[in-house]
């Protein structure tokens, strides 16, 4: 008889949570059957570039300081960053890859969905098997479009909690101006188990981070950020060790333009991983999974340079017998 596993979410439990569904997504094994062929998943992620202008705007309502976030900009260099990482990402044979929070657009998921659909895969040479791109941020949303390597738009994950704070130099504190739809999706892999996309502040919010952790029981979660580190994702990303959840957290480099030039040091720390659950054994490992890695800028850019495109990886044990 063929093995299932299932898992129980109590509806009522659900209500004391400001989510009002979850969804999930089902993917074919098959996807991460290099992965699976290796022993060992790999996660990768790009802060991209210190390049990218975020055009906010700042303006009240019922007496309350709000903005909202034009990226458009940066579409056409963002097109081309993305591109390249995801040639990197190919090469180093990433199975999952990563963007920060904000500066990706509509047009960006069109050229890379063509871009993914026209391609014919060599051997040994495919894309990474789920592409989460740049969040977007429009009409009052800010989301992360999630692709597999074949150009398929599998899920759409939604901010739910907006950042509270200045979001320029010198100006006044004020709140993302974002309209939370409360669907949190789910998506399942057997050898991943589940996995979900908190966009930043949602991962600093302890009542959502304990849904995912406690209700849903997450396997993976992955942090797209724009953050100035004033907000500890290091701190929160331990509590997900206790609930044998591992975390990817991936901030934008242009983030650097919303503090004073002497704060940015503390930039130079890119993301975070963390390797956590009794699978992530650490002799299959690069790194022992005890603790948190702390992902650090290459030289050129902690001087104040910039690479641009950089991409960053950790390898996770993958077990194929995880649902």
């Amino acid at each position: 008889m063929k093995k299932r596993k299932f898992i129980f979410i109590d509806e009522q439990e659900l209500k004391r949570f400001s989510i009002n569904d979850i969804r999930h997504v089902w993917l074919s094994s098959l996807l991460f059957q290099t992965a699976k062929d290796r022993g060992y998943l790999r996660v990768g992620f790009s802060p991209l570039s210190r390049h990218l202008n975020l055009n906010v705007s700042e303006y009240y309502k019922d007496n309350i300081r709000y903005f909202s976030v034009d990226s458009s900009e940066n579409s056409e260099k963002v097109k081309q960053l993305v591109l390249s990482v995801l040639e990197d990402a190919k090469k180093e044979k990433v199975d999952i890859l990563l963007f920060p929070e904000m500066i990706g657009s509509s047009g960006l998921v069109d050229a890379v969905t063509e871009h993914l659909e026209n391609y014919y895969a060599d051997e040994g040479e495919e894309y990474p098997s789920l592409i989460f791109l740049p969040s977007i941020w429009e009409n009052h949303q800010n989301y992360v479009v999630v692709l597999t390597r074949d150009g398929e738009r599998i899920c759409a994950q939604k901010k739910q909690y907006p950042y509270d704070g200045p979001v320029e130099l010198g100006q006044e504190a004020a709140i993302e101006d974002i309209d939370p739809d409360k669907i949190l999706y789910l998506i399942h892999c057997r050898g991943l188990g589940r996995i979900a996309v908190m966009i930043c502040k949602d991962f600093l919010m302890e009542e959502y981070l304990e849904l995912v952790l406690q209700i849903l029981k997450a396997r993976l979660i992955l942090v797209p950020s724009m953050s100035t580190g004033e907000y500890d994702f290091k701190t929160h990303a331990n509590v997900c060790e206790h609930s044998d959840c591992c975390v990817i957290q991936c901030n934008c480099c242009s983030a650097e333009k919303m503090i004073e030039e002497n704060q940015r040091d503390k930039l130079n720390t890119i993301g975070y991983v963390l390797k956590s659950g009794k699978n992530q054994n650490p002799r299959y490992m690069n790194i022992p999974s005890s603790g948190i890695i702390q992902i650090t800028k290459p030289k050129l850019c902690r001087e104040g340079g910039c690479e641009e495109a950089c991409l960053f990886y950790e390898d996770f044990f993958f077990d194929k017998n995880v649902g």
